[in-house]
């Protein structure tokens, strides 16, 4: 698999796949995505734990 890689002041790319039938079918789909870069911000998490004894 190859890997795709946002450098500089790319901010996204379009991708194009091909989906080719094999064997007894036939034809092509083709589709199209977007890959955006992620934003670089800063995540505070917060976790609540709570633990129960007995049943």
């Amino acid at each position: 698999m190859d890997k795709l890689e946002l450098v500089g002041d790319e901010t996204s790319k379009t991708i194009t796949i091909a989906v080719t039938a094999k064997g007894n079918y036939s034809g092509t789909a083709l589709g199209t995505y977007e890959v955006v870069k992620a934003k670089s911000e800063a995540v505070i998490l917060s976790i609540d734990t709570h633990f129960r004894r007995g049943s």
